[in-house]
């Protein structure tokens, strides 16, 4: 039952934390390559403006509880092909599209983080290595296991630039 697994609405979270963390990486980067910067920065708003108006959490939800609260086999009935419904809505061209925008994003800001002196080099190389693997995703079939793949190497990408911003923190800081 949707209502019972409460992390399928955390990355609604992720998503709203992904707001600051490109708005901090355009700020570092953006002397760096003003132009690549700002074209990064707008397709990750691309893809998050996508990922939000395409986005059936809430809805998903609320049929599940509908489902739940049903008394006969006619309204599950109808509650699961609203379902379905949802469900084709999300695998459709606005998903696809967010899954191009986010990738090409980051793998611009990993391509000026391999120019800027703020970063070390395997920072930004890691950074084009698992976003090349992210567009990969869309390939059928191989596109899932390449995302598997990836999925470690994008949180150390994560955390490297995490380091990379408490370094600036503690700069500003001093």
């Amino acid at each position: 039952m949707f209502a019972d697994r409460p992390l399928y609405s955390l990355d609604i979270l992720i998503w709203i934390l992904i707001i600051p963390f490109f708005l901090a990486l355009y700020e570092d980067l953006k002397t760096v390559n003003p132009m690549f910067s700002l074209l990064a920065i707008s397709f990750g708003f691309i893809g998050i403006v996508l990922f939000f108006s395409n986005n059936i959490v809430f809805s998903m939800l609320s049929l599940s509880n509908q489902y739940a609260a049903a008394t006969n086999d006619a309204q599950k009935s109808i509650l699961i092909s609203s379902g379905t419904s949802m469900l084709s809505i999300f695998n459709g061209t606005g998903n696809e599209l967010e899954v191009i925008f986010m990738p090409f994003s980051t793998l611009i800001f990993s391509i000026i983080m391999i120019k800027s002196e703020n970063y070390n080099r395997l920072t930004g190389i890691l950074g084009i290595i698992v976003n090349v693997g992210n567009l990969l995703y869309l390939i059928p079939i191989v596109g899932n296991i390449i995302m598997g793949i990836v999925a470690l190497p994008t949180l150390l990408w994560y955390g490297l630039i995490a380091v990379r911003f408490y370094h600036i923190s503690t700069q500003k800081a001093s």
